[in-house]
């Protein structure tokens, strides 16, 4: 599992044998700087071997002779160093069926440490393809890499499957959208329409007014959720979104960095919000949420009992804190907070 590439030699700039014997599995051999893939004669193939220009000589019927590798540039693709990723179109993926040379046997993990295979079947090389959805077809195949679709249906004929929403589409009002989609950067989702659960939107996302989010679902980053949105349980709300005046949000939500919370915004019991949200006013928070770092919470705010607010926070005035609540170094109580028994105000809290 080897790949030898973008060498240089005047003879065999991949492998040049002299005397010893050179033995090939499951490698890749191509493309090289000067010089040809190999030289010196006597390579012996155990298959599932892959060279550019013919010149390994490869035997075995399972090898691929003269084939572009469809190879990326040496690059960081994770891991503790650089590879030659395999890019859509590869012949090298999904090449070694599995239990065939030690595929998920004795070969269990790829020059990064990412599990093989990936997909139904190891590829050639040190470098194995991402499968993220776990559907059998890699990542740079995938044309909904995000969300689990064997079929790979396509109906619109537009590169992206049934699966998912492409980019930059507009979803009408009142449309009901499926569970498990994937929904592109840039959409716009109409008022009214209903978002099935654990449904992932990619980064800035438009949920127009009423819109109906399921539990589960991922909202990406810079989305705008506009007013009386309602929220799901267990929805993971990326950094810097802004949720509409009167909009709910569920249980044991987690909500990113920087969002914004308008007015009358309900969060659900459990949930966690990140350092630097705004909580603007009348905003009000359920029992036991954990409230982040350098948090600005809105006038008239009521947050539960039990809740953790961060260090540095700023709690508006006539803010209703509920019992047990325990408040971080150095927050800033507004006038005419409501802080009841049981709450732990730590030294450095400004309490006016």
């Amino acid at each position: 599992h080897s790949t030898v590439t973008n060498n240089a030699a005047s003879l065999g700039g991949g492998i040049y044998r002299f005397s010893v014997s050179v033995i090939l599995r499951n490698t890749l051999v191509a493309t090289q700087a000067a010089g040809s893939d190999c030289a010196g004669g006597g390579i012996e193939s155990q298959g599932y071997n892959l060279d550019s220009d013919g010149t390994c000589n490869l035997t075995a019927p399972t090898d691929l002779l003269n084939t572009d590798p469809v190879l990326g540039p040496l690059a960081d693709n994770t891991g503790t160093t650089f590879t030659h990723a395999l890019l859509a179109g590869s012949p090298a993926v999904d090449r070694i069926p599995l239990k065939q040379n030690g595929c998920g046997l004795t070969v269990y993990e790829d020059q990064r440490g990412v599990t093989r295979p990936q997909g139904v079947a190891c590829d050639i090389g040190a470098y194995e393809v991402n499968d993220t959805d776990g559907d059998g077809v890699p990542d740079n195949n995938d044309n909904c890499p995000t969300v689990y679709n064997p079929d790979q249906l396509d109906s619109n004929g537009d590169g992206y499957g049934d699966a998912c929403v492409s980019p930059d589409v507009d979803i009408p009002p009142d449309t009901t959208i499926g569970f498990g989609v994937l929904i592109g950067s840039g959409s716009s989702i109409g008022s009214g329409a209903v978002i099935g659960d654990n449904v992932e939107l990619a980064n800035n996302v438009t949920i127009d007014d009423l819109v109906t989010v399921g539990e589960g679902t991922v909202i990406g980053s810079d989305t705008w959720v506009k007013a009386s949105a309602a929220v799901g349980a267990n929805v993971e709300i990326a950094p810097n979104v802004t949720i509409g005046k009167a909009s709910v949000i569920g249980d044991a939500t987690i909500v990113g960095e920087g969002t914004l919370l308008r007015d009358d915004v309900s969060v659900g019991a459990a949930a966690t919000l990140g350092t630097n949200v705004t909580l603007a006013a009348d905003v009000m928070v359920g029992d036991r949420a954990i409230i982040g770092d350098r948090t600005k919470i809105g006038a008239l705010t009521q947050i539960g009992a039990d809740t953790t607010i961060g260090t540095d926070t700023q709690i508006g005035r006539g803010v209703v804190v509920g019992n047990n609540v325990t408040i971080g170094n150095f927050v800033m109580v507004k006038n005419r907070a409501v802080i009841p028994d049981g709450a732990v105000i730590p030294d450095g809290a400004t309490v006016p």
